[in-house]
C-alpha cells in the first residue's frame, strides 16, 4: 500500500494555537482537542461500547435462564414419558 493509502486510514489530531499573526501546530494527541482541552469523545465512545457490551451480555444472560431444562422428561399428547437430552433423574410414573 502506498503512503496516501495510510494517511486515509490513519488520521492525526492535531492542535492548533493562534496568538495574533503567530500559528503554532501541534503534534498528534488524538485525546486533546484543537482549543487544547480533553476531548470527551473517547469518553463518549467508551461509554456506549460498556453499555452495549452489558446489553449483550444481559440478554445472553436472559437466554440462558429461560430457555429451560436440557435434560428432562416430557410427556407427550398419548401420556407416554419421552426423555429429552440427558436427564438425570428416572423416568415418572
Amino acid at each position: 500500500m502506498h503512503a496516501l493509502g495510510l494517511i486515509a486510514f490513519a488520521p492525526v489530531a492535531q492542535w492548533i494555537e493562534q496568538d495574533g499573526s503567530n500559528v503554532k501546530v501541534g503534534g498528534s494527541n488524538p485525546s486533546w482537542g484543537a482549543n487544547g482541552k480533553k476531548s470527551n469523545f473517547m469518553s463518549k465512545k467508551l461509554k456506549w461500547i460498556l453499555i452495549v457490551a452489558g446489553i449483550i451480555v444481559v440478554l445472553g444472560g436472559l437466554l440462558l435462564i429461560l430457555r429451560g431444562n436440557e435434560d428432562t422428561w416430557i410427556k407427550d399428547s398419548n401420556g407416554n414419558w419421552i426423555k429429552h437430552g440427558n436427564p438425570s433423574s428416572e423416568m415418572p410414573k
